[in-house]
């Protein structure tokens, strides 16, 4: 047993080859010690392949998928309160062209719609804080959904500036300043679309494959396809939250410490 040997930068995470007993990279496949294989051993002998996608979970990996069952709940919300709103808005008009009488209630129903977008906006800054967190355990798999979840919030500014620059052209009928909102709002719809397909959707599904969470994956496609987006949420919080209560029961210490069965 060469357990005094190590194969790993002080202060990194690590676990001990379930053969020789070297210290080794906690991802590691292959003892570079011995050569035996590593597939399906932890090191902690708490949470196999079977309760989550990966051969080691950390508190890393606790926090990120609590973000994003957060996320989940939160984004339910908002869909809820925006369609609600939107569908009351469409059913007042048509009423108000109907009878020919004024619409009462208009202003309400805008601002219902508008909450649930915000809660949305609220939603998508979970997913981002969880895709943040998972980057540490896993940068190749989730810096770029992280990334372009930024992409997405930053096209939603520009959404923000460009109706801002509309609303301020109209009344002067300035040409100049509708091109400059029609260019931000064309940008708004470019960075949105990569935002949520590259950094949410894609995100969300490389969550499943970690966690090995069929509910989240198929949450990730619902998330593109309308109508059932409302189902997605739905689907993603049950997975995380399965997830989360598979790594409840026993959670590696965070000082790099490992625990042997």
């Amino acid at each position: 047993m060469d357990q005094q040997k190590s194969y790993v930068p002080e202060g990194k995470p690590f676990k001990f080859c379930s053969n020789c007993g070297a210290k080794i990279d906690k991802e590691a496949v292959i003892c570079p010690a011995c050569g035996v294989s590593q597939a399906g051993y932890s090191g902690f002998g708490s949470i196999n392949n079977a309760q989550a996608g990966s051969s080691t979970n950390t508190r890393e990996d606790f926090d990120g998928i609590g973000k994003i069952k957060n996320g989940a709940l939160v984004s339910l919300v908002g869909i809820i309160l925006s369609l609600v709103g939107i569908a009351a808005v469409e059913g007042a008009l048509l009423s108000g062209f109907s009878s020919g009488s004024p619409l009462s209630g208009f202003s309400t129903l805008i601002a219902v719609a508008l909450v649930g977008v915000i809660i949305g906006l609220a939603s998508i800054l979970l997913y981002r804080s969880g895709f943040g967190i998972l980057r540490q355990v896993d940068a190749r798999k989730f810096g770029t959904p992280y990334t372009f979840s930024t992409v997405f919030l930053v096209g939603f500014v520009f959404l923000i500036l460009g109706l801002i620059i509309f609303l301020v052209a109209i009344p002067f009928l300035s040409l100049s300043l509708l091109v400059v909102g029609d260019v931000f709002l064309i940008l708004s719809v470019i960075l949105l679309l990569l935002g949520d397909i590259i950094g949410i959707v894609l995100g969300l599904w490389r969550v499943g494959e970690r966690y090995n969470s069929t509910a989240i994956k198929v949450g990730a496609i619902f998330f593109i396809i309308p109508y059932l987006d409302v189902i997605a949420p739905i689907l993603v919080f049950i997975g995380a939250n399965s997830a989360q209560k598979s790594m409840r029961s026993m959670q590696p210490p965070s000082d790099g410490t490992v625990l042997t069965p």
